[in-house]
Formats: structure tokens, C-alpha cells, sequence
């Protein structure tokens, strides 16, 4: 882990701010990213968080289908075993 010398206080509703060289650095846009929240030992760890596929959790190639992330080698393969399911009937 590579230390910044950053030190930010906790204020009285939980809250860290993260400081603007760091969300420049990750290419955080304010209300737009999240962050999902890992413990490691006696550590937080903050990692910049990106929808992946439902079914593989993959995060390349996706794309959004009914509200959930699909890559297009999972939708692929439902077409794929729906064309032989209908072949079976």
C-alpha cells in the first residue's frame, strides 16, 4: 500500500473527506462513482466501484439490460443455450 501522508478527521456523522489530489488522481466525479468498502485486517480499504456482469462479474465488454449488467460472452451464451433449449422442444 503506498502511503500519501494525508491524515482527514472523521466527522461526528461518520464521514471522511477524500481529498481533491486523490479523486483527481482516481478520476472520481463527485455524485457520480461509488465506493465499495473492504476490511483487511485492521484496515479500510476504499476501491472505486464498477458494475459487473450478474452472472460472471465480469466488467468488460458490459452493458445494461432491464436494471442489471450483462457482458456481451454471458448474453452470448443465454441466446446461444435459449436457441438449443427451443431446438430440444
Amino acid at each position: 500500500m503506498k502511503e500519501t501522508g494525508i491524515i482527514r478527521p472523521v466527522d461526528k456523522l461518520g464521514r471522511i473527506v477524500i481529498p481533491k489530489e486523490l479523486r483527481k488522481l482516481m478520476n472520481v466525479e463527485n455524485e457520480k462513482d461509488s465506493f465499495e468498502i473492504f476490511v483487511e485486517g485492521d484496515s479500510l480499504v476504499l476501491k472505486k466501484y464498477k458494475a459487473g456482469c450478474i452472472f460472471c462479474d465480469s466488467t468488460e465488454n458490459c452493458f445494461n439490460f432491464e436494471g442489471h449488467t450483462v457482458c456481451k460472452n454471458c448474453a452470448k451464451n443465454i441466446v446461444t443455450a435459449a436457441l438449443v433449449s427451443n431446438d430440444d422442444n
